[in-house]
């Protein structure tokens, strides 16, 4: 009698029954219209989604006692417990105040410069199925002392249907993504290329003497109308191309998911390096 006492208390833990679905649209409050193809995470877990290109996004299995999270370096943060987002069906998202960067007048030249990783020789490549994956590599200005970011360059292996990435610039704080730099419209697809080149001359951003992190976050395939992918081709990542160094260079390669930063899985003494560069111009 008493196993049986334990047991019914175990299958009637708030815990297991309050296990729900949330869905809502997330919704610009300036503009009205619905926000596609935002992140958003449940905290403290491996585990989110996006909004479609509808605004609606839907996630499975939580608890009361689950927080979700909007975090977008566009709109400021919104922090939910499930148990609030029962009943609402939209999310207004309030954006961000920017403060425009100083519009610099640079001194004719077309001397650009290539910097990073972009032209290394691939031996390997980086993929998974998690959408939501954020892969990222720190590069520095090496010897070029006043540099200009005019593109970002990421390396593909493999071209995938439709597929839609984001790209990022992080802070360097102390070895680790740090504050976002704003970059405007830095949603693209990649369908059919082995290499993007991301245009930020307009932005004038400079690339500090401790480098800056570049980012690529994976956000699914797209399905263009009249076309049917199954779940494989739909989850199937686009791979970065990448090789692997020794680890004494010290080269700061990171990933995640919906979680927090940690070190790409390494083979012996090798460090994963995603092929990702900057096209810098200097300004003397």
């Amino acid at each position: 009698m008493k196993n049986i006492i334990i047991i019914l208390f175990v299958l009637l833990s708030p815990d297991l029954l309050a296990q729900n679905s949330v869905s809502f649209t997330v919704i610009d409050s300036v503009s009205k219209q619905a926000v596609p193809f935002l992140k958003i995470v449940v905290v403290g877990k491996e585990k989110g989604t996006y909004s479609d290109e509808h605004g609606f996004a839907k996630i499975d299995n939580l608890s009361d006692y689950d927080t979700i999270s909007i975090d977008n370096i566009f709109y400021q943060r919104i922090l939910l417990p499930t148990k609030n987002l029962r009943n609402i069906k939209q999310i207004i998202l309030l954006p961000k105040p920017f403060i425009l960067n100083e519009a610099i007048v640079k001194p004719y030249s077309d001397k650009e410069i290539e910097i990073g990783y972009s032209k290394i020789r691939s031996n390997g490549s980086f993929g998974t199925d998690i959408i939501g994956t954020e892969i990222t590599v720190l590069i520095k200005p090496g010897d070029i002392q006043n540099a200009y970011i005019n593109f970002i360059i990421l390396k593909f292996k493999y071209k995938v249907k439709n597929t839609q990435v984001r790209v990022h610039l992080y802070q360097n704080e102390q070895g680790k993504p740090g504050t976002e730099i704003y970059i405007k419209d830095n949603l693209i697809s990649v369908a059919g290329k082995d290499e993007v080149r991301f245009n930020i001359v307009n932005q004038h951003i400079k690339l500090p003497l401790e480098g800056m992190f570049v980012s690529m976050e994976w956000i699914g395939n797209n399905k263009v109308k009249g076309e049917i992918y199954n779940e494989a081709e739909f989850k199937s990542s686009p791979r970065v191309k990448a090789t692997t160094v020794n680890q004494k260079r010290k080269v700061i390669s990171l990933f995640r998911s919906y979680g927090k930063w940690e070190p790409i899985p390494r083979s012996d003494s090798k460090v994963y390096l995603p092929l990702f560069g900057l096209i810098v111009q200097e300004q003397k």
